[in-house]
């Protein structure tokens, strides 16, 4: 082309303007298993290997130029691997298994582990053992996952000594950089911050330790803004420091209806509390501009899984015409920047689909009204539960799911490994390549907003500094004390330290309490008594525990869900009152609210609700080291029959005995 004078004035013009303007900020660079070049003085890595910048390699592009440019390059199979979202658990020694052994292979001939179901938050666990719920496969290898199957984003619900941790991330992450284009690894993870890890995340809490083993309500109990910010702060620093790109979470489920297995993950029964705390967690977290020292959110559960029928079961429900409501926090998260939403288990009352296979809930609502710009996630195992729809289910393949899930708008499948299926969809023209196109540019946003490209790999050294400092135990240590609620008292707390009182306990490490009381082996010899327990019955059998039961909409709502504080903790508890001693009882609130039985106020002498801090700060609350402050984030039933009227939807209609916001102090 012959540029004319006017081009070529232009052309001038724009070099003159680009060395006048301001200097750009060179992002950390560290490549490992790929070249780094330089060009006018700044540094890139020439992922493909090809002696050239390409632009997906250029930080200075805007990222959709770059996104275009490496899915012009990927082939199909390497853009399905995004689509998949499965488990790898980082090990305890921090060695990254790259592949199986001669005996290992031959000790799997035969075991089919492509069915992620039935359900959980990690599929399922194969006959026999040998992998921990929500963690990884047993033919789970680094080989197969990122060089075979070009998976890119993997959940890592292991836990190992934060050094080691750090090591694996690297370990992984060189893999990847040496494939062909050497797409980066998004590594996500459940929440994992609690006093005590459960439910997700099992094993030695090796992080700064937070009030609630699974979401932020002990937090939003305190109704401390700054600390759930400065929550969002620490995770993120803690997180990178090992190596991990995005929290699923936070759970933004509206606990409207009290009976639902998961509302002790949410914030609150109240929409707007809900959408106040998860935006301040979100500024600490994710922050204007997510970049390489932040971390992206993963907002579940897409519409809001808090109204199921009866409190469980399979179909959520709007008995008060109240579906609105419960977007408040999703229209809230969006607009603060959230590019991650994952899909409910259950079933919608639109179109009797589960949520992940409505073209409706997931496209005309999550992307058309509400105007979400980012990825859609499964839940994890939801592509084998199947479409729920009564004249479907239970006819479809494992591929017809995916076909379903896909054209319905779904971006990625959690816990799948089969590919190929995929693969097969989009050869036989079921799924058009435009629209893996579409979910892998939705996708690969994380990853290049998140800085993985540039620099993916993190420093072992330093996050065995970061990772449960002295600064982030102290700020986790004061969000426990500020999430406990005062909920009775009779003028027996708090308890005279001074008096060394003779202190009866049960639920309680005696060690918290020996720093304040001398502890006595029986209730008849205390001055006082305390008791510690939660609202859920002690577990007889297997299974995932009681927080997550029907909640995952595990068959119809038959059996009615009884949220009474259970009689075998109330009778000991009403043995130990008849002593003559006074009784204090903190109830741990684990999954579902909980009513407390009519007569607790004459029963016992006072009474906490705890979102699982540990002893110690309870103790301090006890012996007044520290003033209660928190509010109840959710109302108390008065019985269980008003919990029956109650329209799943609508919050605050339980003719609350303890109401929304209500806690004593001293």
């Amino acid at each position: 082309m012959r540029l004319t004078k006017s081009m070529m004035f232009l052309a001038s013009l724009a070099i003159v303007v680009a060395s006048c303007g301001p200097k750009l900020e060179q992002p950390s660079i560290e490549a490992r298993n790929s070249e780094i070049l330089t060009v006018k003085g700044y540094q890139f890595k020439d992922l493909n290997k090809n002696g050239e910048l390409d632009a997906y390699e250029d930080w200075r592009l805007p990222v959709q130029d770059r996104i275009d440019d490496l899915i012009s390059q990927m082939t199909l199979e390497e853009k399905v691997g995004l689509m998949f979202h499965p488990n790898i658990a980082v090990s305890p020694d921090g060695v990254v298994k790259y592949d199986l052994t001669d005996e290992e292979k031959a000790a799997l001939a035969g075991v089919n582990e492509t069915y992620a179901g039935p359900i959980g938050p990690g599929g399922q666990q194969p006959a026999g053992g040998g992998m921990a719920m929500g963690q990884m496969r047993r033919t789970a290898t680094a080989k197969d996952y990122i060089e075979v199957r070009n998976f890119r984003n993997i959940l890592n619900n292991g836990v190992a000594e934060p050094k080691l941790f750090a090591q694996w991330s690297n370990g992984m992450q060189e893999i990847a950089e040496a494939t062909r284009l050497g797409i980066p690894i998004m590594f996500s993870t459940d929440p994992r911050h609690g006093a005590k890890l459960g439910a997700h995340v099992s094993g030695t809490q090796y992080f700064s330790q937070w009030p609630s083993t699974e979401g932020q309500v002990g937090i939003t109990a305190s109704r401390n803004l700054d600390m759930m910010r400065k929550f969002g702060e620490i995770t993120a620093q803690e997180y990178r420091a090992v190596g991990l790109h995005m929290i699923l979470g936070p759970q933004i489920d509206v606990g409207t209806d009290p009976r639902w297995s998961r509302n002790a993950g949410a914030f609150s029964e109240d929409a707007n509390l809900t959408s106040e705390m998860m935006l301040a967690f979100m500024e600490g977290a994710q922050g204007d501009k997510v970049g390489q020292d932040k971390i992206l959110v993963h907002l579940k559960h897409w519409p809001g899984a808090g109204p199921h029928e009866g409190g469980g079961g399979n179909w959520l429900v709007y008995p008060g015409n109240n579906f609105d409501y419960h977007l408040i926090p999703w229209k809230a998260g969006i607009e603060a920047g959230a590019l991650a939403a994952m899909g409910y288990y259950s079933g919608t009352y639109y179109d009797t689909l589960n949520v992940n296979y409505s073209y409706y809930i997931s496209t005309e609502v999550l992307y058309n009204q509400l105007g979400f710009k980012g990825a859609i996630c499964t839940d994890w195992g939801v592509v084998g539960r199947g479409p729920l729809n009564p004249r479907l289910q239970g006819k479809t393949t494992l591929k017809d799911n995916m076909e379903m899930i896909i054209n319905a708008g779904v971006d990625q499948m959690g816990s799948e490994t089969n590919n190929q299926l995929v693969i097969e969809l989009v050869n036989e023209g079921k799924v058009t390549e435009e629209r893996i196109n579409q979910a892998a540019s939705r996708i690969l946003q994380w990853h290049f907003l998140l800085g993985l490209f540039e620099n993916p790999y993190v420093d072992p050294e330093a996050a065995d500094i970061i990772v449960q400092s002295e600064e982030n135990q102290a700020a986790g240590y004061q969000a426990q004390l500020e999430s406990i609620v005062l909920l009775t008292n009779k003028g027996v707390l708090p308890v005279s330290a001074e008096s060394k009182k003779k202190v009866y306990a049960e639920g309680i490490e005696p060690a918290a309490i020996a720093k304040y009381a001398t502890v006595v082996d029986k209730p008849a010899d205390a001055d006082v008594i305390l008791v510690r327990t939660t609202n859920s019955a002690p577990r007889t059998g297997g299974g995932f525990g009681g927080g997550f039961g029907g909640g995952f909409g595990g068959g119809a709502a038959a059996t009615e869900i009884d949220i009474t504080y259970p009689a075998v903790y109330y009778d000991n508890i009403k043995k130990l009152k008849a002593t003559g001693k006074p009784v204090v009882v903190g109830v741990d609130v684990s999954g579902s609210w909980v009513v407390l039985p009519e007569d607790w106020e004459e029963t016992v002498d006072a009474s906490f609700i705890l979102f699982n801090p540990l002893d110690e700060p309870l103790m301090e609350v006890v012996f007044g080291g520290f003033n209660p402050v928190g509010k109840m984030p959710f109302e108390i039933p008065a019985t269980m029959e008003d919990v029956r009227n109650n329209l799943e939807d609508v919050p605050f209609d339980t003719n609350g005995k303890y109401t929304f916001g209500y806690g004593l102090s001293y």
